[in-house]
């Protein structure tokens, strides 16, 4: 009873909590493309550049639920092994978030 009553407050306490996810990659249309078929969220694509290579690249940012990651995180692997990807706690999203 106590696991199934944790289990429940988990998910539901899981749920809300939000992620950002920042995808730096060489690949940002496959990237762009495999995110808005996994995922119900707006992605935000910025053109970089590395520092010491001078390789253009795609930065990519989209804020999910902490249980959608598991769920997109082989689809970036897949789309590109050597993609840099940083996953950061989201204090507060401001402006339009799907919250289901």
């Amino acid at each position: 009873s106590i696991y199934a009553t944790g289990r429940v407050i988990d998910t539901l306490y899981t749920r809300h909590h939000k992620l950002t996810l920042m995808i730096i990659t060489t690949k940002g249309e496959e990237m762009r493309e495999m995110l808005l078929r996994h995922i119900v969220r707006g992605i935000t694509m910025l053109d970089g550049e590395g520092a010491f290579t001078r390789e253009k690249k795609k930065v990519l940012f989209t804020v999910i639920s902490r249980y959608e990651l598991p769920l997109i995180k082989p689809y970036i692997l897949e789309v590109d092994p050597k993609a840099f990807v940083d996953i950061t706690q989201t204090m507060e999203v401001i402006g339009a978030f799907r919250r289901e």
